[in-house]
């Protein structure tokens, strides 16, 4: 452990753990087991750590560690792994509250995934603008694509007054899209809940016998 070095070490320690979010469990958790209460006293390492194990998707791990994250000063880019460890667990008021947190943040407009993030979160709650914003800007790549993606299925759906079919087939082809981002590989469990939301959602837009049953069916083939 090398935070004793000052700002060298604490560099090297995260650079440290982002190798160990590449090797095999036992390594990474001895390692954050032996130095927890270093690890917990500073901002960036306790990121890291986070950033570690929402890697190697130990996601409940993740979530009891990053839980306190109110009583620091976490920078906007740290809250995605909270988000994301806290989502996965399927702990969908966390989720939502960790969004909100993150967006109030100082830096929050410099992180695009937040920005995302908090569209989908207000889909969800019956704002579609800020996911309708995201439309026309230059496609992001990588989760950021899932995201706006996702996002912008549900807005759709839920701007649509009233309910209509056309409203509905978009919102589906988006979330064929959305689950093509990933080239067929499976999602993570972060991925499949916001999927699960967002079918949700869209199915309740919908409404009716329609929204009901194509909804029942997404859950069943997931």
């Amino acid at each position: 452990m090398l935070r004793g070095r000052g700002e060298v070490g604490v560099r090297a320690t995260e650079a440290y753990l982002q190798t160990l979010a590449r090797l095999a469990g036992e390594v990474r958790l001895l390692f954050l087991m032996v130095y927890r209460r270093e690890l917990r006293a500073n901002l960036q390492l306790w990121a890291a750590a986070g950033y570690a194990l929402v890697t190697q998707h130990r996601y409940r791990r993740a979530r009891r560690w990053l839980s306190d994250y109110r009583a620091r000063k976490p920078e906007a880019w740290m809250m995605i792994n909270v988000i994301a460890a806290t989502q996965a667990c399927g702990r969908d008021a966390e989720a939502d509250a960790a969004v909100d947190f993150a967006a109030a943040l100082p830096d929050a407009e410099n992180e695009p995934s937040v920005t995302l993030w908090r569209a989908f979160r207000a889909a969800l709650a019956g704002d579609p603008k800020p996911a309708l914003e995201l439309a026309e800007p230059k496609e992001p790549t990588g989760f950021q694509q899932y995201l706006r993606k996702v996002g912008l299925a549900v807005a759709v759906s839920v701007d649509a007054a009233p309910p209509s079919a056309e409203a509905f087939r978009e919102a589906r082809r988006l979330l064929a899209e959305a689950r093509g981002t990933f080239g067929g590989a499976r999602m993570g469990r972060p991925q499949r809940r916001m999927h699960a939301r967002a079918v949700a959602r869209v199915g309740r837009a919908r409404g009716g016998a329609i929204g009901f049953l194509w909804r029942v069916a997404r859950h069943l083939v997931k």
